[in-house]
């Protein structure tokens, strides 16, 4: 569901099978295909919900809200105190979807290139 290009899908299953902390992975499936799903990662009793993705299609039903209160209750029973997640400030669905759930904004960073 995400723009990840083919040749990197190894690479990336890789990376998620070699995590170390305690994680879950969420998934919402609809006749046969995911249509959500979203990573949850616990560490120093915090959760963080990463790549939460809903298939383009099915966006607007609160899959991904589904999918954030799931990892987060995840992370609850696993004696988390608190979660977080990292979003870019102009993906405006994704902050309207953490809006919704509580999430507010802590702090911004950004990257800087070498000139």
């Amino acid at each position: 569901m995400s723009a990840v290009s083919r040749m990197h899908i190894k690479t990336l299953q890789k990376i998620l099978m070699n995590i170390v902390p305690n994680h879950c992975f969420a998934a919402i499936k609809l006749n046969e295909s995911i249509v959500a799903c979203g990573l949850g990662v616990l560490q120093s009793g915090c959760v963080g919900s990463f790549d939460i993705i809903t298939d383009k299609e099915f966006r607007n039903r609160g899959y991904g809200q589904q999918i954030v209160k799931s990892i987060l209750g995840w992370g609850k029973q696993n004696k988390a105190q608190m979660g977080y997640l990292q979003v870019m400030l102009n993906n405006a669905p994704a902050l309207n979807l953490y809006g919704k759930i509580g999430f507010v904004e802590r702090y911004q960073y950004w990257y800087r290139l070498r000139s």
